[in-house]
């Protein structure tokens, strides 16, 4: 399991948007809270699973729907957990693994932005 240190950007309107007003009424949590679960779901996708794209598995290693409450730090219960976020379409399942829908649209372009760039400047070292 790669493991990387990086920055990336978040919704400067994320307090706002319904998706995080939705999951806040859900889980019966405040909005801080919720947006302080949701960038430790999403640091995870970015920090330990880049390469999968939004999955949250390498190798034998996947992370599934009991994982949340701890990886989110939340007291809610897994199920409780999974069933809000997926009604915000924030997340999914395949083959008992967690995946972030769009990732590579949403969090993962950090990812893929410093992929591309280490790509650019090797071509232009070799150049």
């Amino acid at each position: 399991m790669a493991s990387r240190d990086v920055w990336y950007q978040i919704d400067s309107r994320i307090f706002q948007k319904f998706e995080i007003l939705h999951i806040a009424k859900a889980l019966g949590i405040s909005i801080n809270e919720t947006v302080g679960a949701m960038i430790r779901l999403w640091s995870l996708s970015l920090t330990d699973f880049p390469e999968g794209k939004g999955k949250l598995s390498s190798g034998e290693f996947g992370v599934s729907v009991s994982h949340l409450p701890s990886i989110m730090s939340l007291e809610n219960s897994a199920e409780d957990i999974f069933k809000a976020l997926e009604q915000c379409s924030w997340i999914d399942e395949a083959n008992g693994v967690i995946v972030i829908p769009e990732w590579d649209k949403k969090i993962g372009k950090t990812i893929l932005n410093l992929d591309g760039k280490k790509e650019y400047d090797k071509k232009r070292k070799n150049n």
